[in-house]
């Protein structure tokens, strides 16, 4: 039986679409008997806990920035939660990934990523350029990605300093975030689509990248009434909504 560590900064029921479909595939491997144990950074104080049958470490109660995650998460490699990635067989990972080298040579264990957005190809993690209202190619560089970024901060009203210092991180540091996959032993994206743009920017991991669509939640059935649109996603302007109305 394999012995699967998943490390995910947030998961279901908080976060949202990327959290969900991680704890459906946890869900789904655990009824085919894969042992499942997850490490996540939840905003409960309970540090341990089971839901739906899989076992629950929260091990960061306020949830960092990927530009702190490593002074997080290597005290984790070293003390009480060593044990986790002892026990694993292997890990799968949907962020934190500064964290893969220093992983991948204390236990040598083969890692998976699992990419929910375009970061990290794209700093913010939309292959949209908000600042000229366009889809973008991510073979943008500093300052054409401070500008988009500004324009994302902007959207979401953040103060003027925090503006300024995701744009300078974002468009420099954030850049060269997308290298820590270079240490994974396989990827694994959601479509084609994201799974090719990611490629543009670090095509020397191809040949181990993998598409694996989202499972389905069950819901019950609703049925249509009338000839209305229904749209059935996230509000944000991101999402693209905007264009269905």
């Amino acid at each position: 039986t394999m012995n699967l560590l998943i490390i995910s900064e947030a998961f279901f029921p908080e976060g949202s679409g990327g959290e969900l479909t991680t704890y459906l595939h946890a869900k789904l491997l655990h009824n085919n008997g894969v042992n499942i144990r997850v490490i996540t950074a939840s905003s409960s104080s309970i540090s341990k806990s089971k839901i739906d049958g899989l076992t629950i470490y929260n091990v960061i109660r306020r949830k960092p920035t990927k530009y702190s995650i490593v002074n997080k998460i290597l005290p984790l490699l070293k003390g009480s939660l060593r044990h986790l990635f002892e026990w694993a067989d292997v890990i799968y990972m949907t962020g934190w990934f500064p964290a893969i080298p220093f992983i991948k040579h204390m236990f040598k264990k083969p890692v998976v990523v699992h990419l929910h957005s375009s970061f990290p190809a794209c700093p913010i993690g939309a292959s949209y350029n908000l600042a000229k209202d366009s889809l973008c190619t991510l073979n943008s560089v500093f300052p054409k990605c401070a500008k988009c970024i500004v324009s994302y901060e902007r959207f979401k009203e953040t103060n003027t300093l925090e503006t300024i210092i995701s744009s300078l991180l974002n468009s420099t540091i954030g850049l060269a975030y997308i290298n820590f996959l270079k240490h994974a032993d396989a990827a694994v994206f959601v479509s084609r689509y994201q799974k090719n743009l990611v490629l543009r920017r670090l095509p020397t991991i191809a040949d181990r990248s993998f598409v694996i669509y989202n499972p389905l939640p069950k819901l019950p059935h609703v049925p249509v009434r009338g000839d209305d649109l229904g749209y059935f996603g996230g509000i944000s302007y991101l999402k693209g909504f905007h264009t269905l109305i």
